[in-house]
């Protein structure tokens, strides 16, 4: 997202010919980005339990973590990710908004420097939110535990990188 921001902002900045279409290529862009969402929403609900480390029976027995443990972290994934989803698109939104902005040059600099800094304190309020659950999940666990989510991570994070077109 800050990616797409920068790069809207360089192109608007810098003047590209790129822009003249826009309208159009946002329209595209937003469409295939529906497209992908409903294809991403069925393809998470399916494989639910495949990144949901803490109830997946493989992840849970590598890791050592109880019925009692799973259920404690679910709840409190469960009770963060509404609010956290809802800084998300309230961010997507603003940030669709001032990218419009951006493209027609029409607003005075004092209104898009306030959008911008609504736009980042909206996704560090997301990122302290996410931070702030992982930490209170990570509290559930033993130190035992912590040591092998995190060799269970790294494994995860090279064998995707050795297979960048997998998600999961």
């Amino acid at each position: 997202m800050a990616r797409h921001f920068a790069w809207v902002l360089a192109a608007v900045l810098l003047g590209t010919p790129a822009l003249a279409n826009g309208r159009q290529d946002a329209q595209e862009a937003q469409e295939r980005s529906g497209r992908d969402d409903r294809q991403s929403r069925d393809s998470r609900s399916q494989d639910r339990s495949r990144w949901k480390w803490w109830i997946n029976p493989e992840h849970r027995k590598v890791i050592g973590v109880t019925d009692e443990q799973s259920a404690e972290i679910d709840k409190i994934f469960e009770s963060s990710m509404p609010p956290q989803r809802a800084k998300w698109r309230e961010a997507e939104k603003l940030e669709a908004t001032l990218s419009k902005v951006l493209k027609e040059s029409l607003t005075d600099v004092a209104t898009v420097k306030k959008q911008v800094e609504h736009l980042e304190m909206l996704q560090a309020e997301r990122r302290a939110m996410r931070t702030v659950m992982l930490y209170k999940m990570n509290l559930v666990l033993t130190p035992e535990q912590r040591v092998k989510l995190e060799a269970f991570r790294k494994r995860r994070e090279d064998s995707q990188r050795r297979q960048p077109d997998r998600r999961h």
